[in-house]
């Protein structure tokens, strides 16, 4: 949750401040820690992971908001989360490239059908409503 502080950085710079779920889909950026919390893994990352090869620390906001423009991301991206990486198991460097490559094929599994059977949400994974949006955002039909 952002601050009051970083909600008016954002505003000083005209951008805007998605917070609902369903608006994840249409983030150009997404700033997935504050350098104090741990990178977790939600239903926002993973939606616009899928949308976005923007994934930075607030550092790129704050620098941003210094400097009264939205700066390069390239510096501020998060690709060396050690422990992040190792406990999901993955690699942000290789997930924003496969990223790029797919969305310029439609998406991450673009033109793919996928079918939800019950019981697949809830507990450990993503709410039906969550799983639904993430889904939707590679490009699948559901």
């Amino acid at each position: 949750t952002p601050t009051t502080r970083h909600r008016r950085m954002i505003q000083s710079l005209g951008a805007e401040l998605l917070e609902s779920l369903e608006e994840a889909s249409a983030a150009t950026h997404l700033i997935a820690t504050d350098g104090e919390s741990i990178f977790r893994r939600t239903p926002k990352l993973m939606i616009c992971i899928c949308k976005t090869p923007n994934i930075l620390s607030v550092e790129w906001l704050e620098k941003s908001s210094i400097k009264q423009q939205l700066l390069d991301t390239d510096d501020f991206l998060l690709l060396d989360n050690e422990s992040a990486e190792k406990a999901y198991n993955f690699s942000m460097r290789e997930s924003i490239r496969n990223g790029i490559l797919a969305r310029k094929k439609g998406g991450l599994l673009g033109g793919w059908c996928v079918y939800i059977c019950s019981g697949v949400a809830g507990n450990k994974a993503p709410s039906v409503k969550e799983l639904t949006l993430i889904i939707e955002a590679t490009g699948i039909l559901i």
